[in-house]
């Protein structure tokens, strides 16, 4: 059973199912626009395997857009903690290879969810949040 987490949690980060995906300190999602959930992806799912495993088989293709993909970059520091750096929003191998087109209301309302899943969570952000928003995979 796949679980959506409510914010950024040291348990998640702590993690080997999750953290550390492609680089050191990632930890990727995929965000439920309509209701705000976020799954984490395992590291050693792509986007895309973790979509069509858990979620395409319930889902009409006309709805896929509202799943949008996330991540966050955390550094580990001196201390032994990790401190979230940045997210990133709006693309993955959904976008790649499935050819899946976001509306930018969903790409800004997964930005926004995300934001609060962190600034709500138990991880330090470093300054202020860094949001970047990949807009290349919208259609309008």
């Amino acid at each position: 059973m796949v679980k959506s987490y409510p914010k950024l949690t040291q348990a998640l980060v702590a993690s080997p199912v999750y953290i550390n995906r492609k680089k050191p300190g990632r930890i990727s999602f995929i965000v439920y626009t309509p209701l705000g959930d976020i799954y984490p992806v395992p590291v050693n799912e792509e986007h895309i395997d973790f979509f069509k495993r858990i979620l395409l088989p319930n889902i009409p293709k006309e709805n896929f857009g509202i799943y949008v993909p996330a991540d966050i970059d955390l550094e580990l520091t001196g201390s032994g903690l990790y401190i979230v750096k940045n997210t990133r929003i709006g693309v993955s191998g959904l976008e790649i290879r499935l050819g899946i087109k976001h509306k930018k209301a969903d790409l800004e309302l997964a930005a926004i969810i995300l934001k609060a899943f962190v600034e709500n969570g138990e991880i330090k952000v470093q300054g202020e949040l860094k949001q970047e928003m990949v807009y290349r995979h919208t259609c309008d």
